[in-house]
Order: structure tokens, then sequence, then C-alpha cells
């Protein structure tokens, strides 16, 4: 049996802040945060702004609290300086 995966992006729409859900062939059905009701968006919609994957930054976040937490990951991050 396959697994259906859901590419899931944090998104904005029109002002409002949400997660947008990729449907085959229809777009995005996008969902504003707290709303019960989620709206279809096409692709070629302006207004709909497609953000980082919803997926990774669970990933990172769980990674950065192995690691000691936000301040923790920042403080000792390598900034790049040579």
């Amino acid at each position: 049996m396959s697994r259906v995966t859901h590419i899931q992006h944090f998104a904005t729409y029109k002002g409002l802040s949400g997660i947008a859900e990729l449907v085959r062939g229809s777009g995005y059905l996008f969902r504003a945060h707290g709303a019960s009701r989620a709206m279809l968006v096409a692709y070629t919609d302006v207004n709909l702004v497609l953000l980082g994957l919803v997926d990774l930054a669970d990933t990172q976040h769980e990674l950065d609290e192995l690691l000691g937490g936000p301040a923790q990951v920042a403080c000792t991050r390598e900034q790049g300086i040579h």
C-alpha cells in the first residue's frame, strides 16, 4: 500500500497567514490559522505566497531542540567570517 504525501507550505493569502496544501491538478487548499474552513486557490493567484515546507520546518525545529534550543543554536553557529 502506497503512502500519500501531502505537500504543505506555510503561506500567506491576501494578508492572512496559514497553511497551503497542494491539490494535484487544482491548486492549493489554503486554511488560515484558526479558521475552520479552507479555500481552493489557483496556482496562478498572485495573492498566494508560499513560504517554507511544513515538514522541513518541523524537522529543523526538532533538531534545534535536540541541540539545546534556538538560543543555543544561534550562539554556537559558525558565522562564516574568515
